[in-house]
Order: structure tokens, then C-alpha cells, then sequence
């Protein structure tokens, strides 16, 4: 999976625009529980993969999301 399509996945997941890896969760005014829930169903979908609150805890950047795509 490209990187674009990464950043395409995340956008629609979470409803957003002009994302970037080096967007950072802690300034993204969408970045609230219902992103984390629309991330974490992704993940289970797509990837068949559970992201746990740690994990959660640990993103900090769009690339860190990204990282765990893989």
C-alpha cells in the first residue's frame, strides 16, 4: 500500500483533509474519540489487526498510524 493511499484511508476514516504524515495528533482539532474509534474499526476491517489504548497512546503523528499499517 502506497503512501498515498495510507493518507487517503485515514482521511476517510476520520473525516479530514490535507493530511500529511507529519500532521500532528495533538494539534488536529478532529483527533477525539470518535477518530480513535474510526481508526480502530479500520484497523479491524482492513488489516485485521486490534489497536490497543497503549498504542493509542503512543501515536503521535498521521506517520505513526501509518507505521502500524504495514
Amino acid at each position: 500500500m502506497t503512501r498515498e493511499e495510507k493518507i487517503s484511508m485515514l482521511a476517510e476514516a476520520i473525516e479530514a483533509e490535507n493530511l500529511t504524515p507529519d500532521t500532528e495528533l495533538s494539534t488536529f482539532y478532529l483527533w477525539d474519540s470518535l477518530a480513535r474509534l474510526s481508526i480502530a474499526v479500520m484497523f479491524d476491517k482492513k488489516f485485521n489487526k486490534t489497536i490497543t489504548a497503549e498504542q493509542f497512546l503512543n501515536f503521535k503523528t498521521i506517520k505513526d498510524i501509518m507505521d502500524e499499517m504495514e
